[in-house]
């Protein structure tokens, strides 16, 4: 085996001769060297990345071969077949034998290793390890003694270990780490009290993780092992946020918990498989603080999602007329004179009787009808993206439009279609309140919508101070679902025909009791 591996060509040669009778001397190492060469070119067109920083490597080994035989070429042509040859060929099969085993094996993990994710740290100590044997194997053909190597290296083995130590002790933890099989790329982790990140890599030394800032975190694998090590939305399970907000003592409790709770359904990255829930925390001073808690679908958009639900609890409150409460210092501070705040009811009904005015189904109302109408509409804004209506849902309001847009969705065949968007001056819900019917359609907001409420109980009464004013209300009303249901001809399974101005005469009065 010894003189296959280091033996010289019989002769004497030229140069371009002592090439060729390398070639065929040592015949094996040649395939090899051709093999190694496909190797690196299937990886060079098909690996990227880190990986085919890699490849260089190997690839490096193949040069050194051919270095090798170019040399021992000039050697035997100098007549040369001493020591200096032997280890030049002994040089020129490690490299060439190392570089086709790491070849290979790039090539098994790159390629076969992305169907089932072989980490880094295991692919690297397999070719550490790969390697080792190839090398053994190869020096115990070439004759060398492998006690005597090892013997002789225990020393500088040891001083080698001491200073390192603390480097082998982060390569140890790493492969602890992979057996335990507690980080994994693509898991999201906290380390102690370190910022959280979604982990890239695990190295020999370290692990990569990157934050939600966009940074890289490089922390030793030692601290990762011997930390408290957090993982995020791990297992099925969903990382929980916590928002707090105050409002004040007057407003009840339960009252508060129940506008919120109904506020975020439906809002985007909030878990639905674990309800939010709602609590009251602690009093302040003439202020109660609740905490909503939820839980995260994707843990990377936290502070957007905690953004989402702080937005959905202020217009879900401000709806229902509680304001967000404020130290007493900046109320004081806030609080308008009686001129002052006359000035601003009197501009507010102004512009909500702008709003009526253009609305021709409230014209049977009179000046003074439309009037108490502005006086007890309901003013609600709502989030984009908020749900406003549901369809299929029991309701008994409309809506008017006084600023925003609104998409106007319906459920036909198995199959959501928008209907229409409408826009400031526009209404709906007409029908809920007129005859108590259920909601006809979908109403979301496509941007930050303010809407005014007509509500039935208030509707009620002014409709019994005017009786008189229901035969044209009921006329005007018949019209508009003539017009809307032209609309949805297309769509047959929610197309209805239009009522008759007495038949919806007859259901106004019989809903509101008027006989």
């Amino acid at each position: 085996m010894t003189d296959q591996l280091l033996a010289a060509p019989e002769g004497t040669f030229g140069f371009g001769s002592a090439i060729l009778a390398e070639l065929r001397t040592h015949a094996h190492l040649g395939v090899m060297a051709a093999i190694l060469l496909v190797f690196v070119v299937v990886g060079r067109l098909t690996l990227t990345g880190n990986a085919r920083q890699r490849l260089r490597t190997w690839q490096a080994l193949g040069v050194v071969w051919a270095v090798c035989v170019v040399t021992r070429a000039e050697l035997l042509a100098l007549g040369v077949r001493d020591g200096a040859y032997s280890g030049l060929a002994l040089a020129g099969t490690i490299s060439v034998v190392l570089g086709l085993v790491g070849m290979v094996l790039l090539l098994l993990f790159e390629l076969g290793g992305r169907w089932v994710g072989v980490p880094r740290l295991v692919r690297d100590i397999g070719t550490v390890i790969a390697c080792a044997i190839a090398l053994v194997l190869v020096l115990s053909r070439a004759g060398v003694n492998l006690l005597q190597l090892v013997t002789t290296s225990a020393i500088v083995t040891a001083v080698v270990g001491l200073s390192l130590q603390d480097t082998l002790g982060n390569i140890i933890a790493g492969v602890a780490l992979q057996i335990d099989d507690a980080v994994q790329v693509g898991n999201w982790i906290r380390v102690d009290d370190r910022p959280a990140g979604r982990v890239r890599e695990v190295r020999w030394r370290a692990t990569i993780i990157e934050t939600r800032d966009g940074d890289v975190l490089s922390i030793p694998n030692a601290l990762v092992n011997r930390g408290v090590l957090t993982q995020l939305n791990h297992d099925g399970l969903e990382h929980r946020q916590t928002v707090t907000f105050d409002v004040g003592l007057e407003v009840a409790p339960n009252r508060v918990i129940d506008i919120v709770l109904q506020a975020l359904g439906g809002t985007p990255n909030v878990s639905s498989m674990t309800a939010p829930d709602c609590v009251l925390i602690s009093f302040e001073h003439l202020t109660a603080r609740y905490a909503v808690r939820y839980r995260l679908i994707d843990v990377r958009p936290d502070a957007p999602t905690d953004s989402e639900v702080r937005k959905r609890i202020w217009y879900a409150l401000h709806r229902r007329g509680i304001g967000m409460a404020v130290p007493p210092t900046q109320l004081e501070i806030s609080q308008l004179g009686t001129e002052q705040a006359r000035e601003r009811t009197e501009r507010d009904i102004r512009r909500r009787m702008r709003v009526l005015d253009r609305i021709a189904l409230f014209g049977p109302l009179g000046e003074e009808g439309r009037l108490r109408l502005a006086e007890g509409l309901v003013f609600a804004p709502y989030a984009k993206g908020e749900t406003i209506l549901t369809q299929g849902a029991a309701g008994d309001s409309l809506f008017i439009l006084r600023a925003g847009r609104v998409s106007v969705r319906i459920q036909a065949d198995g199959q959501s279609r928008e209907l229409a968007q409408l826009e400031t001056g526009d209404f709906f819900g007409e029908m809920s309140l007129f005859t108590g019917e259920a909601r006809r359609a979908t109403i979301d907001a496509l941007e930050d919508t303010e809407c005014y409420i007509v509500e039935r109980t208030f509707f009620e009464e002014l409709l019994k101070d005017n009786p008189t004013v229901l035969e044209e209300i009921s006329k005007r009303l018949a019209e508009r679902q003539t017009a809307l249901e032209a609309g949805r001809a297309n769509l047959a399974a929610s197309a209805r025909p239009a009522s008759s101005p007495s038949d919806l005469l007859a259901r106004i009065r019989g809903f509101f009791k008027l006989g």
